[in-house]
């Protein structure tokens, strides 16, 4: 084969490089990761149940970033309920601990009552994991995603949560960014058909006789992701069907 001069070689390169896929750092942005393993014991016995927590939160350094911090941290990550009810500025390690402090502290006062009712082996031993990942799968949008499992005794939940950012502005993308109000009331449906479609199923009233949204109307759940080939609906496990058969995943 015929080498090809050194200029041409140079100039294929910057022609790959300006059209390939971007990455954060074209966008002033880097991550860093808060990372913790901790654990408290129900109580002073010797074989108290205790509470395990392990987090790896990625944060954001750069343009924007506390808006992206602002945004991941009260978008569910951490449970959105102990971050949501204030309107204050948050600083991500504050955050991280202030959750652990208050997820430790609601496991004494509950788990306390439901030990001493059943003082049994495995009755109050909790944990809860988050490990993110940044990811750019589609040009200008980061993909925050988070797997997240909690145990409750030997029952474990575990699902994948996305949150999606617009590169350039640090705003989350939300559904209402990406559809008109006509596609918005259409969606849920659309996204049944595909799923009946995904299990070579005839129709949608077949899909429900398999027992999905049995108990719910069709519906679009805010946890996508948006990648080059489309958007990939993500409902957690017995969000629209029984727990044991995982996370639901639809591409559009």
């Amino acid at each position: 084969m015929r080498k090809l001069p050194g200029i041409i070689i140079i100039l294929m390169f910057l022609l790959i490089g300006c059209g390939g896929k971007k990455t954060v750092a074209d966008y002033d942005l880097s991550f860093d990761s808060i990372v913790v393993d901790t654990v408290v014991t129900l109580n002073k016995d010797a074989n108290s149940p205790k509470c395990n927590i392990h987090l790896n939160v990625k944060t954001a350094v750069g343009l924007n970033s506390e808006m992206i911090n602002d945004s991941v941290l009260r978008g569910g990550v951490l449970p959105a309920d102990y971050l949501s009810l204030t309107d204050e500025k948050i600083v991500p390690r504050a955050a991280v601990d202030s959750f652990i402090k208050r997820y430790f502290a609601d496991y004494r006062a509950f788990y306390g009552k439901v030990y001493e009712e059943e003082p049994k082996a495995g009755t109050a031993n909790l944990s809860y994991s988050a490990d993110t990942e940044v990811r750019m799968e589609k040009n200008g949008i980061i993909n925050y995603i988070a797997h997240i499992k909690e145990n409750i005794g030997a029952e474990e939940t575990a699902f994948t949560l996305v949150l999606n950012i617009d590169a350039e502005t640090g705003q989350m993308i939300h559904l209402w960014n990406l559809y008109d109000s006509e596609e918005l009331d259409e969606l849920g449906k659309d996204l049944a058909r595909q799923l009946a479609k995904d299990l070579s199923l005839n129709d949608t009233i077949a899909l429900r006789e398999q027992g999905y949204f049995t108990h719910t109307d069709f519906y679009a759940p805010e946890n996508f992701l948006i990648g080059e080939e489309g958007i990939t609906f993500i409902y957690i496990p017995g969000e629209i069907t029984l727990r044991e058969k995982g996370e639901v995943r639809i591409t559009n």
